[in-house]
């Protein structure tokens, strides 16, 4: 089957009890995604397109006030996407202080691994979010 230029990318289709979700939902969903908010209850393949079931969470808003000030400039770097022997030189401490750094922040907020805190992280729009 071919897409016409009507159609939106299937990437970017989201069904809601069948119904299409308006784009500008789509948008805060992927965010919310990323940020934790939803979870995946089921995933399958067919036909080469990916159908998700997700459900929304009750997870409270990410308090990233709660980050010490290393915790914060380990993970603005880290988000860049440095390694992190490289933050470590920049910041001039070590390697393992960096790796701890970024443990302490998953556990202070509450996500379960460094990944998830990295992609919340990056996902905020805007700085002042992280504040």
């Amino acid at each position: 089957m071919t897409q016409t230029m009507s159609e939106p990318p299937r990437d970017a289709v989201f069904r809601a009890d069948g119904l299409p979700v308006p784009p500008e939902q789509v948008a805060r969903i992927w965010r919310e995604l990323a940020l934790g908010y939803w979870r995946v209850l089921a995933a399958v393949d067919a036909d080469g397109t990916r159908y998700v079931a997700i459900a929304p969470l009750t997870r409270s808003p990410t308090r990233w006030k709660a980050l010490r000030d290393r915790e914060r400039q380990v993970l603005a770097l880290a988000t860049k996407g440095k390694p992190q022997k490289i933050i470590a030189a920049e910041l001039g401490v070590t390697a393992a202080t960096v790796s701890e750094a970024l443990g302490a922040a998953r556990a202070r907020l509450g996500f379960r691994t460094v990944a998830e805190l990295l992609r919340a992280y990056e996902a905020c729009e805007s700085p002042l979010e992280r504040d």
